[in-house]
């Protein structure tokens, strides 16, 4: 475990120093986000998910290519409705993915159009999901003794994101799991709000 919070200590300086040394006034951000999802099952069809990103700024090019490149991890607790008719049972599906994400912001400032928009790029992530099933209703003591309560499995994401004003934030995409009783695919679209530091 100290081994764990050195590296990552020393990983942090690391990408604070390089952020700073590109003259930034905000090396790093704090973005909580609120989202929506449509899952490509038809058990769990609707999800709710809270979350943040802590990213840190590691690069800055200029150009007509000219953006921001950010790399960190976000948290996220998924809540997944029970959408299928089972009677008096329901299934219920809450996933929390910690995850690395990557991502490149291309700057829009100034360009013809733009309006509030400043910056619009792609995102990738990838990670560990925690996953917990539950059921409840007239047949859920018989099902939870056969469900695999807890999971772990491999995490991903990928999709674009869009930022208004330096604050403001839109983020979409696709994400999944795979383990060996997950195997699941969703739409999500987020809200957040950065905060600079």
């Amino acid at each position: 475990m100290k081994k764990f919070l050195a590296a990552a200590l020393v990983l942090f300086a690391a990408l604070t120093v390089s952020a700073g040394s590109y003259g930034l006034a905000d090396s790093m951000y704090i973005q909580p986000n609120i989202g929506i999802g449509a899952a490509f099952d038809k058990g769990n069809q609707f999800g709710i998910a809270p979350g943040v990103d802590i990213d840190f700024h590691v690069w800055k090019t200029g150009g007509p290519a000219a953006g921001d490149m950010f790399a960190g991890i976000d948290f996220q607790f998924a809540y997944w409705v029970p959408t299928e008719d089972t009677g008096n049972t329901k299934i219920h599906v809450m996933r929390m993915p910690i995850q690395g994400n990557f991502s490149y912001e291309f700057s829009t400032k100034g360009k013809p159009g733009a309006g509030p928009l400043t910056a619009a790029g792609p995102w990738y992530s990838m990670g560990v999901g925690l996953n917990f099933v539950a059921a409840s209703g007239d047949g859920a003591s018989a099902l939870n003794d056969v469900m695999d309560h807890f999971e772990a499995s491999f995490a991903w994401g990928i999709g674009g994101i869009l930022t208004f004003n330096d604050k403001w934030t839109l983020k979409v995409g696709f994400g999944g799991d795979a383990g060996d009783h997950w195997d699941a695919a969703y739409f999500m679209a987020e809200a957040g709000m950065r905060f600079g530091f």
